[in-house]
């Protein structure tokens, strides 16, 4: 089957001066003809994780103490900011990506790890007798 295009809608229009695109047709159809998206040619234009990501990250997993408050609190996306120097939008980019995502989450889990033993919740702890572990559930209670 021959190609043919109708170029009656490829004149200049009065208003916008610009040209449309022809109409291919086939078979007495008018179709517009597909575009093929073209591939990067580059694997991949994503930058690898650098030390700004992995300082990010620990702001983001650990807790801090909070002078005013007199008690541990994490750091919201604003104060992370303004400590590692990035604008918010590059640290919510940041957050979308796959590989700093599965990063935070090992630090995350490595950080749980060490801070609670024998991976015990809080409950059975204090069911156990520990008073540390009481009191945490008390001022959880008592906080909310």
């Amino acid at each position: 089957m021959k190609k043919v295009w109708d170029t009656s809608n490829f004149r200049k229009s009065a208003k916008t001066r610009t040209r449309t695109r022809p109409i291919l047709l086939t078979g007495g159809i008018k179709t517009m003809a597909a575009r093929k998206k073209k591939r990067s040619k580059q694997p991949s234009q994503v930058p690898p994780l650098d030390e700004r990501h992995y300082i990010t990250m620990e702001l983001m997993i650990k807790p801090y103490f909070d002078k005013k408050r007199g008690r541990n609190r994490r750091l919201s996306r604003t104060e992370i900011v303004e400590i590692v120097g990035v604008f918010r939008m590059q640290l919510y980019r940041w957050e979308q990506r796959k590989d700093f995502q599965r990063e935070k989450d090992k630090r995350l889990r490595s950080y749980l790890r060490k801070t609670v033993p024998n991976s015990r919740t809080y409950a059975e702890m204090a069911l156990a007798g520990d008073v540390k572990a009481m009191q945490f559930i008390i001022s959880a209670i008592l906080d909310v």
